[in-house]
């Protein structure tokens, strides 16, 4: 639990950061498709990444 604590701190810093895609994110925190780390993403938040993205970019378009 705690390593996936980590984890997902990483994500929300990374998605927040301008140039970094989710597929990106993704790949760079271990996982091995996009699918996997969107379902463990929207399962500890209880939102999908590109929700957060939109919600905390100031003018941003998720990609992918």
């Amino acid at each position: 639990r705690y390593m996936q604590q980590l984890i997902m701190e990483k994500a929300t810093r990374l998605l927040s950061a301008e140039r970094t895609s989710i597929t990106q994110t993704a790949l760079s925190l271990g996982y091995s498709d996009l699918f996997t780390f969107s379902r463990a993403f929207t399962r500890y938040f209880g939102m999908t990444p590109s929700a957060f993205v939109k919600a905390n970019r100031p003018s941003s378009t998720a990609s992918e």
